[in-house]
């Protein structure tokens, strides 16, 4: 800002600084969320939600537990 001659290119540091704040704020809310839901599920409830997760990509749970997953 005390010498804006020596820049060329102000309006897209303001978009990169915007764009960058909008990603710092939904990884912030993503990282709330995840401790969310560790916080208030059992270790049961994670292992039958993997398992489903799992089964809605088509692979095996049987064949993760066996590579040691």
């Amino acid at each position: 800002e005390a010498n804006p001659e020596a820049y060329s290119n102000g309006p897209a540091m303001k978009t990169a600084k915007t764009v960058s704040l909008v990603v710092t704020v939904i990884a912030g809310l993503m990282a709330l969320y995840s401790i969310y839901n560790f916080a208030s599920t059992t270790p049961e409830e994670r292992e039958q939600q993997q398992r489903e997760m799992l089964e809605q990509f088509g692979m095996d749970p049987e064949m993760m537990e066996d590579a040691g997953y």
